[in-house]
Parts: C-alpha cells; sequence; structure tokens
C-alpha cells in the first residue's frame, strides 16, 4: 500500500495541473490497487475527514511517515468491501 500512498502524495506535492490535482492522484491510486486486483477506492477528503487527509499529507512532507495516508487508503478498502458479497466455491 505504501507505493499507492507514495504516488498519491507525490501528484498533490508536484501539483502539475491548475486544476484536478487530487482527482489525479486518487485516479493514479485507484489505477494501481486495479492492478493488484483490488477495487477502486474513495479517499473520503471532505468535511470532518479533509482535516485528517490534510494531516496525512503533511505528515509525510514533515516525517516521511506515510502511516496515516495508508490508514485512509485502508479505510477506504475496509469500506469499498463491506459491501461485497462473498462466494463460496
Amino acid at each position: 500500500m505504501k507505493v499507492v500512498a507514495w504516488v498519491h502524495h507525490k501528484i498533490v506535492y508536484i501539483h502539475p495541473f491548475e486544476e484536478g490535482n487530487g482527482r489525479t492522484a486518487r485516479l493514479m491510486a485507484n489505477l494501481i490497487l486495479e492492478d493488484y486486483n483490488l477495487v477502486g477506492i474513495s479517499i473520503k477528503t471532505e468535511r470532518e475527514n479533509k482535516n485528517r487527509y490534510l494531516q496525512a499529507l503533511y505528515q509525510i512532507d514533515d516525517h516521511e511517515d506515510y502511516k496515516p495516508l495508508i490508514s485512509l487508503i485502508f479505510e477506504g478498502l475496509t469500506d469499498r468491501y463491506s459491501g461485497v458479497k462473498k462466494f463460496k466455491k
């Protein structure tokens, strides 16, 4: 998951576009997850989660600590898979 967090952070950090950097970062993160046969997720960045998301990014900037962003990614995966039906073989 660190590679997903790394790519997401790098796109947001370098800010290559005038608009859409967050969307591009989330798209790239989802493409990597799908490459590992995982479904795409939504990293919740609205309302109360926005501060947590921004703090996770600042934690990487200030301390190279990816754990908070990885945690948000895992939460997104958990939320996404919680509604998936399990199939018996």
